[in-house]
């Protein structure tokens, strides 16, 4: 059967995000577009260095592209603008990151002996 394996993808997320971060929103519309949102914790954080939250945002985009995560979506990850958000006198930066389903993987079958 052809589907997309979930597994590996969500263990990579796991080794690869930062202690910081925490995913906000996973989507998967049709099967294709994907869509994962998530938000980083900053102390002191300068609001006029937008490079450093530009950088953070790309450096984990690499990270994933890198990884099993990227199996199935080529080259369509990508990243948008970070938005700085204020919530209960926490400053948190959102990341958003997307990406398109290129091709469906196969999973081998494998034949099952009887008992």
């Amino acid at each position: 059967s052809k589907r997309i394996f979930w597994g590996p993808k969500l263990i990579a997320l796991i080794e690869l995000l930062p202690d910081d971060v925490a995913i906000t929103k996973m989507q998967l519309d049709k099967g294709e577009k994907f869509k994962l949102e998530y938000h980083a914790r900053y102390e002191n954080i300068d609001e006029t260095d937008e490079k450093s939250l530009f950088l953070k945002g790309q450096k984990i985009l690499q990270s994933l592209k890198e990884s099993n995560f990227n199996d199935g979506f080529g080259n369509s990850l990508k990243t948008e603008d970070a938005v700085i958000q204020r919530k209960k006198n926490a400053e948190l930066v959102q990341y958003t990151i997307e990406g398109e389903l290129k091709e469906v993987l196969t999973r081998n079958k494998r034949k099952r002996k009887k008992k």
